[in-house]
């Protein structure tokens, strides 16, 4: 599990300064990365082993919204993995200052080869074994 605060910035609302649903998707794949990177894989080393995320799916349920200003957090866990096809699922949740949930981003991700389509078995078991310390099981 991995949790990092934020803040709600103006990019982030709409007229009716709630956060809007892009805005979710944003933090969430940033604190993907976030993660991968305190794992040691950062975006610098992920390109120069010519490999990439890529997300397959995300689904986001809301539950009480965020307002501009609000801080926040985002707890992050790792639900699923699987090594044939160099996939993981990962949550995130959203919660308030008060620790309520706002929000859960569910994200399937693919690790896979910058010029192809298809995965690097070796580089991909080596991120997949690192992120499975945090796997909720």
């Amino acid at each position: 599990m991995c949790k990092i605060e934020y803040r709600v910035s103006g990019d982030d609302v709409n007229d009716f300064m709630v956060m809007e649903t892009h805005a979710y998707y944003a933090y969430s794949l940033r604190h993907i990365y976030n993660f991968l990177n305190e794992l040691g894989y950062s975006r610098l080393k992920l390109n120069k082993l010519k490999i990439c995320l890529n997300e397959q799916r995300s689904d986001i349920e809301i539950f009480r919204p965020l307002m501009f200003g609000n801080e926040f957090i985002i707890e992050l866990r790792v639900q699923r993995l699987n090594y044939n096809l160099g996939y993981f699922e990962i949550t995130c949740s959203y919660f308030n200052s008060r620790y309520q949930r706002c929000a859960i981003v569910k994200s399937q991700c693919k690790i896979q080869r910058m010029d192809r389509n298809e995965m690097d078995n070796g580089v991909s078991r080596k991120i997949i074994d690192q992120i499975q310390i945090f796997a909720d099981w």
